[in-house]
């Protein structure tokens, strides 16, 4: 609880729509991993840089904005390594 407390806290801080994050995470996180593994080599960088992208895309500040945000989150993705 305390968890979803200091996340809900966090995401309020960037004055976003957190269902939209959560969405995205849930769902692409194992093929962001995936994807970004296939071009470092390394699973754990991978999960890194993974954590990085959900990062930067939450720092844009507003989501809502983007026509595909699992698209921008990959190209992120992919730009971090």
């Amino acid at each position: 609880m305390r968890a979803a407390k200091a996340a809900w806290f966090f995401l309020s801080c960037f004055h976003i729509d957190s269902s939209i994050l959560i969405e995205l995470y849930a769902k692409y996180r194992s093929q962001l991993i995936s994807s970004i593994a296939r071009l470092t080599g390394c699973h754990e960088t991978a999960t890194e840089l993974a954590q990085e992208a959900y990062i930067r895309l939450l720092v844009t500040g507003n989501q809502t904005s983007i026509k595909t945000p699992e698209t921008y989150l990959f190209r992120i993705g992919h730009q971090t390594r």
